[in-house]
């Protein structure tokens, strides 16, 4: 499946975005949109691509989405966990209540409705099963690119696989010098940035997968990672150091995420903010209970310093 069949095929977008959303607004009392509009929405195609997906999975035993640019990857990786997020706010006891001028159904039902499918398409992405391969050149700004996506992809709790640089430059190529140290430089920055993740050099010779190697194979690994994802946090939860009048928390992050991420907190969840994407975890039952402090960067993540909140303790241990 590769989305840029699903881009260029208008009556799936039409299809896809018509049967939910084109639902919400005649629900909610608006005229019935031409159906060659909703190709032009943002965030359709990848939606659709989703879908696609999800009914290749019924049957096949293996997927493979060629997804194209790291852009397009962090917006398809990012998409269903953004459409849970909102659909969670948007399932309110006055959305159960709203009755519009359609026919059938109501809004709650449609929006219940997007949601199982942005669930499903959220579980396929986080799933053991699956795992994203991303491809560099032997350049710096390119193996930035692939550290950042990376990075991205650890927080959202999606396993990459490994990481292939291609058209790695070789003596025997006649290739400068200057060209091969580059490329040496990038590769380092990629291993030391993305730790426990292969990263394969191929040759010179343009090639999707490393020499030797089928597209269907899988590269042996030696760990995703540090992923936030609601499961990390919760498995650390009873290794909470508790002071005196403190806890501390350890939240797993890769080199290139802990060094610039900003962190929050959001009702009971924590929040990662890195490069334009934000990922959600679960806090320990503790925590939520208590007042987040202070952020500092250690060897495996972040280590955040929290206090008890005196309004919801106990006396004898809020004092």
């Amino acid at each position: 499946v590769a989305d840029h069949v699903a881009d260029h095929d208008p009556d799936h977008v039409v299809e896809h975005a018509a049967g939910t959303l084109g639902r919400l607004l005649l629900h909610a009392g608006a005229d019935p949109v031409v159906p060659q509009a909703w190709s032009d929405l943002p965030g359709v195609a990848l939606a659709r691509l989703w879908q696609e997906i999800a009914l290749a999975r019924r049957s096949a035993d293996l997927v493979v989405v060629d997804v194209g640019s790291l852009v397009r990857v962090r917006e398809l990786v990012a998409l269903p966990g953004v459409l849970v997020r909102l659909l969670d706010a948007s399932l309110t006891p006055r959305a159960a209540m709203w009755r519009g001028s359609a026919g059938e159904g109501g809004l709650f039902e449609s929006l219940s409705e997007a949601r199982v499918d942005a669930m499903a398409w959220l579980s396929i992405a986080t799933a053991e099963t699956t795992s994203v391969r991303l491809v560099a050149r032997p350049k710096p700004d390119s193996a930035d690119a692939v550290l950042r996506t990376g990075g991205v992809l650890a927080m959202l709790g999606i396993q990459l696989e490994g990481v292939i640089v291609n058209r790695f430059p070789r003596r025997r190529d006649d290739a400068p010098s200057a060209v091969r140290r580059q490329a040496r430089e990038a590769l380092a920055v990629l291993q030391e940035g993305l730790p426990g993740i292969p990263v394969w050099r191929s040759t010179s010779r343009l090639r999707p997968v490393p020499k030797g190697h089928a597209a269907a194979d899988i590269i042996p690994a030696t760990g995703s990672g540090p992923t936030l994802r609601d499961r990390d946090l919760a498995a650390i939860r009873d290794g909470v150091v508790e002071g005196a009048d403190e806890y501390l928390l350890t939240v797993p992050l890769v080199p290139v995420v802990r060094d610039e991420a900003r962190v929050g907190v959001q009702g009971d969840h924590l929040v990662v903010a890195f490069d334009g994407v934000h990922a959600f975890a679960a806090l320990p039952p503790v925590l939520r209970r208590c007042i987040p402090r202070e952020a500092r960067r250690g060897p495996d993540g972040l280590v955040i310093r929290w206090s008890p909140d005196q309004d919801v303790w106990p006396g004898e241990r809020a004092s």
